[in-house]
């Protein structure tokens, strides 16, 4: 008998803007004006404990529109990073698309999936057993493209509202 064992990760993947932050209305890419959704850092340690990595997927079109620039963007994301690893949440990585499809057009900003493709790839993600949680109709389309169940939430709410989803598959 013959047994094999896969290596193959579980994913949540995450939206940024309304899904892991509050959603302002307008773009967020200054740390002060960066707070997170209720209980987010224990809803990610739950999800977790259920054998979860997690990845972050976001579109930073602020960057195409010359309101911020990459700077500003990384040095959120080494806040999230860091504030990850303080509350022993591992986040595997950030992808951010830095196009806005008013002023060029590219293959990764969502709903296109290029970033969940290269996540895929990289972190050899098992699409079946993965998730990926937006709170714009744009993430469901770039996780269907990619094969991943996709869960829409409303702006700016605890994520325990799709427990039961997650732990039950």
């Amino acid at each position: 008998m013959l047994l094999t064992f896969s290596n193959m990760r579980k994913v949540i993947f995450l939206d940024r803007d309304g899904v892991i932050n509050m959603e302002r209305g307008t773009y967020t890419f200054l740390p002060e004006h960066f707070e997170y959704t209720p209980n987010f850092w224990q809803n990610c340690k739950q999800m977790q404990s259920w054998g979860y990595d997690f990845i972050i997927i976001t579109n930073q079109g602020g960057i195409a529109k010359k309101l911020y620039g990459k700077k500003e963007v990384e040095l959120l994301n080494d806040k999230i990073l860091q504030d990850a690893k303080a509350h022993g949440v591992q986040i595997l990585a950030i992808y951010y698309c830095p196009h806005h499809n008013e002023i060029e057009s590219c293959y990764c900003r969502k709903p296109n999936n290029l970033m969940l493709e290269k996540a895929c790839a990289k972190y050899d993600v098992d699409k079946q057993q993965s998730y990926f949680i937006g709170d714009s109709q744009r993430d469901i389309d770039a996780a269907k493209k990619t094969e991943i169940t996709g869960i829409l939430i409303p702006k700016n709410v605890s994520l325990t509202s799709i427990f039961d989803r997650i732990a039950h598959g």
